[in-house]
C-alpha cells in the first residue's frame, strides 16, 4: 500500500552540540513537511540536529568551520624579567581565533621587536591547528624595558613587554689563537702578557701541540713563541715560578705520557728542557709553595703518581711524603683534574674524594681533613675571608656532574654546604676577580657538550647570580685573570678567545 504524507503532525527539533533550531517544534502541512532553522554551535566541529516524532526520529550531522579570524590573543609570555642579552625563560604565545574562540589555522604571524634592541628565534610563522604561534625572545643587551609587537593581517597588534636587568660583567671576543685548544694552560706573566701552552687539537686528532703562543692585553692579539716546547703535551701543567719563568711539566700526547719538563723564559719568549719528573703522568696541578719550590699532586700514570717537588735552583723534581688515601679520587683512570689550592698558611687543600688533604710544606706530609664530595674535575678557588670555594666536579658518580658547592674553612678543616650553582658542571674555569666574586664559566653541562653560560658567586651574600653567558660554548678552556681585571679565556675546542670586563 503506497504511503501517503501525513499533515499535523508535530516534529520536534533539537541540536545536541549547542546549536538553536528555530522553532523549536513545527507541525507538518498537507504535504507531510516541517521545517525549521538551524542555527550552527559556536563551536567549530561536528554538529548534529535530530528532528523526533513519537518513537521516530531523523538525525543530521554536518561539520562547522571557524569563522572569519577576529581576535589576536595573548597566551603567554607577557611581562617577564630576566638578564641582558639572554633569551626569556618562557616563549612568547598567542592564537588566532574566530569570534566565537574557535582557532584559525594557517594565518601568518609576525613577531616584531620595537623597543630594547632585543631579537626574536623566528620572525614570521603560520598558526598550528590549535590557532597557536609562538616565538622565544632575547631581550637587549641593556638594562631597559623591552617591547614586542605580534601582528596578522586584519587585526589590531598585541604588545609584550619584558624588563631586563643589568648584568654583572659582559664578555667581548678579542683576538684568535693559532690553532684550536683544549686541555692547554694559559699562565699571567709578570709583564701582563699571558703564555698559552700546548693541549690538544681537533686538528691534530688525538695528538698534542707543542707549539705556543703569547696573548698581547694591550694588542689583544696573539703572537707565537720564539720556539715550541721539547715535546708536545696536553694535560700538562704550568707553574709561574718566583723569577718569572715559567715550569712547564708532564702531560700526554697520543695516550704517552711524558717525564719531560721545560721551562720558559719571558725575556727571551723560549723554551728549555730543565729536569725531568720522576713519573711520567698527566692531569697534575703544580702550586707554587712560599719556598719557591713547585709542588706536582694529583698526576696520574696509568695509576696514582707520588707528589713530587721541584727545586728552581737546582731543576731537578723529587718525591715528598706518600697521600693519605692510595687513590685520591677513588679509581677514574686520571681523566679529571684534581684542585689544588694553596692557603694563606702556606700549606695546600687538595680537594679530592673520599676526604681532602693537606699538604705541609714543612714537614713534606699529607694530613686528612673532613670528607667532601666528589670535586674531581671541579674547581677550588680561594676566596678574600680565607675560605676556599669548591664547585661542580663529581665525575665519579653515576649521577651525572655536580652542581653543588662546598666552602672549606682553614680554621676549622670543616666543608660546610653552599649555595649550588645553576648547573651542573665539570672541566669549567673558575675566577677570583678583583670585587672579591668568583666567575665561573662554560664546563660540561652532559657528556660531551660543552656549555655557555656563566654564573657569579658573592661571597657578600653567599649565593649565585648569573652572569650571562660566553660567545662560545667551551668546556676544558683556560680563565686567566689580566692585570688589569679583565678575564681572558681561551680554547675549549676552539681557537677563538674572548675577554670578560666586571662592571663596577
Amino acid at each position: 500500500k503506497a504511503s501517503r504524507p501525513l499533515a499535523k503532525l508535530p516534529i520536534t527539533f533539537m541540536s545536541s552540540t549547542g546549536g538553536i533550531a528555530t522553532p523549536a517544534t513545527a507541525i507538518t502541512d498537507a504535504d507531510g513537511v516541517a521545517m525549521t532553522t538551524w542555527t550552527m554551535p559556536v563551536r567549530a566541529g561536528t554538529a548534529t540536529l535530530v528532528a523526533s516524532s513519537g518513537t521516530t526520529s531523523l538525525q543530521v550531522t554536518t561539520g562547522v568551520r571557524a569563522a572569519t579570524a577576529a581576535r589576536l590573543n595573548k597566551l603567554a609570555g607577557d611581562a617577564q624579567q630576566g638578564v641582558e642579552g639572554e633569551l626569556l625563560q618562557d616563549f612568547v604565545r598567542v592564537t588566532v581565533t574566530d569570534a566565537y574562540g574557535n582557532p584559525i589555522e594557517g594565518r601568518a604571524v609576525a613577531f616584531v621587536v620595537t623597543a630594547g634592541g632585543g631579537a626574536v628565534t623566528v620572525a614570521s610563522v603560520t598558526t598550528a591547528a590549535d590557532g597557536g604561534a609562538f616565538a622565544e625572545w632575547r631581550v637587549g643587551e641593556r638594562a631597559t624595558t623591552n617591547m614586542l609587537e605580534v601582528r596578522t593581517p586584519g587585526l589590531p597588534p598585541v604588545t609584550f613587554t619584558a624588563i631586563s636587568r643589568a648584568l654583572a660583567g659582559t664578555f667581548a671576543v678579542t683576538g684568535s689563537m693559532s690553532t684550536a685548544r683544549y686541555w692547554h694552560t694559559a699562565t699571567l706573566l709578570r709583564d701582563g702578557r699571558v703564555l698559552v701552552a700546548g693541549g690538544s687539537s681537533l686538528v691534530e686528532a688525538d695528538g698534542a701541540l707543542a707549539a705556543a703562543e703569547l696573548y698581547d692585553p694591550a694588542t689583544g692579539s696573539f703572537s707565537p713563541t720564539a720556539n715550541t716546547m721539547t715535546v708536545a703535551r696536553s694535560g700538562h701543567s704550568a707553574t709561574l715560578l718566583a723569577d718569572g719563568r715559567v715550569l712547564i711539566a708532564g702531560g700526554i700526547d697520543n695516550g704517552v705520557r711524558s717525564s719531560s719538563a721545560d721551562l720558559f723564559d719571558p725575556a727571551t719568549n723560549a723554551f728549555v728542557p730543565t729536569g725531568n719528573l720522576l713519573d711520567a703522568q698527566d692531569v697534575q696541578q703544580g702550586t707554587l709553595l712560599p719556598s719557591g719550590e713547585v709542588l706536582l699532586t694529583g698526576g696520574w700514570t696509568g695509576r696514582q703518581a707520588r707528589a713530587e717537588l721541584y727545586d728552581p735552583a737546582t731543576g731537578m723534581f723529587r718525591y715528598t711524603g706518600f697521600y693519605i688515601d692510595s687513590t685520591l679520587a677513588f679509581d677514574y683512570h686520571g681523566l679529571w683534574t684534581i684542585p689544588a689550592t694553596p692557603l694563606p698558611n702556606g700549606r695546600v687543600l687538595i680537594a679530592s674524594s673520599p676526604r681532602a688533604q693537606i699538604y705541609d710544606p714543612a714537614t713534606g706530609t699529607f694530613a686528612p681533613t673532613s670528607a667532601t664530595d666528589d670535586h674531581t674535575g671541579g674547581t677550588a678557588t680561594l676566596l678574600m675571608n680565607g675560605t676556599v670555594l669548591l664547585t661542580g666536579g663529581g665525575s665519579t658518580n653515576d649521577f651525572g656532574y655536580y652542581a653543588k658547592s662546598e666552602l672549606y674553612d682553614p680554621a676549622t678543616s670543616l666543608f660546610l654546604p653552599a649555595e649550588s650553582m645553576r648547573y651542573g658542571r665539570v672541566s669549567h674555569t673558575a675566577t677570583r676577580l678583583a670585587s672579591g666574586k668568583v666567575l665561573i664559566a662554560g664546563g660540561m653541562q652532559g657528556y660531551g657538550s660543552g656549555a655557555s653560560a656563566a654564573e657569579l658567586y658573592d661571597v657578600t651574600g653567599m649565593r649565585w647570580t648569573s652572569v650571562g653567558s660566553m660567545k662560545f660554548p667551551r668546556a676544558a678552556h683556560r680563565a686567566t685573570l689580566l692585570q688589569d681585571g679583565r678575564v681572558l679565556i681561551t680554547g675549549g675546542y676552539l681557537n677563538s678567545a674572548e675577554i670578560y670586563t666586571e662592571r663596577p
